[in-house]
């Protein structure tokens, strides 16, 4: 999912960011930012200044192999989640 403004979360936890990832980006003509801010998470079950436990970041996401991957996989079909969750997985995991 992709987001251009603040990621606002509600009776949430487990949630995981990452940087949009170049390899979608060069593919759709978007252009982003090195080092976009990914503190900027609104948390309305977490209300003190230190990090929200209930999410994280994650800077090195997929690679352009898996997006590659998984945009194929996808093209003309309605994968499962499953499905999707299987490759990330397998790929992630060599």
């Amino acid at each position: 999912m992709s987001c251009s403004s603040r990621p606002v979360l509600e009776n949430s936890s487990g949630i995981v960011f990452s940087e949009y990832p170049s390899f979608i980006a060069r593919k759709v003509g978007i252009e982003i930012e090195d080092g976009q801010d990914l503190e900027m998470v609104e948390d309305f079950n977490w209300l003190r200044k230190e990090h929200s436990p209930n999410w994280r970041t994650v800077k090195n996401g997929m690679d352009g192999d898996t997006w590659s991957s998984l945009l194929t996989m996808m093209e003309g079909t309605s994968p499962s989640s499953d499905q999707m969750l299987e490759l990330v997985l397998k790929t992630s995991v060599n």
